[in-house]
């Protein structure tokens, strides 16, 4: 009965910062408790409700594949399980996440959204990793609660409230040991870099970091309203836009354009200063072309700038 009770209260307290998608929806359903809890929400908004799971290869995936099929199955849900295997090095965290999406959207049906259960706290973390690599105001706006069919429910309820509220419902759910590693940047962020940030403050600032980033999507949309994407030719692995168009506006509007440019060709997260100014530096013509990283060049070529994919035809590869 207690339990009831803080269950219908702990509900009520989130009901105005879930904003649960409408339509045939499929939940990212990693195992843990945020993805749980969002599972069990969704299913009692009423909509049509499936789940994926991604298995990533490693040594706690099998766990987490079960505890995510258990939880599916307590909701009497859809389950279905896909294998990813990234390649091991520096940059796995990003060619993880690269490879499950590109998983996500294979496996969507047309009129299916994708809901994940990134929360406030994953909002506060990214930011501040962005914020150090020094990635505009892309970077300050963090994680997007919407971006096309990909939805972010979560992103106004603590990361404590999802354990809560998972526990409540009955969900299975468990955590993923790959969360404890000090080698990720994320979870030294998590671990070492907030608390010393509350210590210094006298306050958790979790909260007014990641309402400043949702202030800042807000503006950033604004922005974007005052780009014209139609000038943009986007093809296999590479966008172009006329040079004339490029250096034509406000250098703040440029560098929106050319970060736009950077999410056109498949990535999710904005790309930091340097490769941005790399890229503004062959806009002006300062250099012929340039290498951006993550495969990515930049040139112009018959007055128009490119950037292009390592493999794409416009790179010179076989598209």
């Amino acid at each position: 009965m207690v339990a009831t009770r803080r269950l219908n209260r702990l509900l009520a307290e989130i009901a105005d910062r879930v904003r649960l998608p409408e339509g045939p929806s499929v939940v990212a359903l990693s195992g843990g408790a945020d993805s749980a809890a969002l599972a069990g929400l969704m299913v009692r908004g009423g909509e049509a409700v499936r789940a994926l799971h991604v298995h990533h290869g490693l040594a706690s995936s099998d766990r987490l594949e079960e505890t995510a099929a258990a939880a599916a199955g307590f909701l009497g849900i859809g389950f279905t399980s896909l294998r990813i295997e990234p390649e091991p090095g520096p940059g796995f965290e990003a060619r993880a996440r690269t490879a499950r999406y590109r998983c996500f959207e294979d496996n969507l049906a047309p009129q299916e959204q994708l809901a994940t259960g990134h929360t406030l706290d994953d909002l506060t973390e990214t930011v501040l990793m962005r914020l150090a690599r020094g990635a505009g105001l892309d970077g300050l706006t963090g994680i997007a609660e919407q971006r096309q069919r990909y939805l972010r429910p979560l992103l106004r309820v603590r990361r404590s409230e999802t354990r809560e509220l998972a526990t409540l419902m009955g969900m299975p759910w468990m955590d993923d040991p790959s969360n404890e590693s000090q080698e990720v940047l994320r979870n030294r962020v998590r671990s070492v870099l907030l608390p010393a940030l509350e210590a210094t403050f006298g306050r958790d600032p979790s909260v007014s970091i990641a309402l400043s980033a949702l202030q800042l999507q807000e503006e950033r949309r604004l922005l974007d309203d005052l780009i014209d994407e139609t000038s943009l030719t986007v093809g296999d692995g590479w966008v172009t836009v006329p040079m004339t168009v490029l250096t034509g506006l406000e250098p703040a509007l440029g560098e929106r354009l050319l970060r736009r440019m950077w999410h056109l060709l498949g990535f999710e997260y904005p790309p930091g200063s340097e490769p941005v100014g790399r890229a503004l530096a062959v806009a002006a013509r300062d250099r012929s072309s340039a290498q951006l990283g993550s495969g990515v060049t930049a040139r112009v070529e018959k007055e128009r700038f490119i950037l292009s994919r390592s493999g794409s035809a416009r790179d010179g590869g076989t598209g």
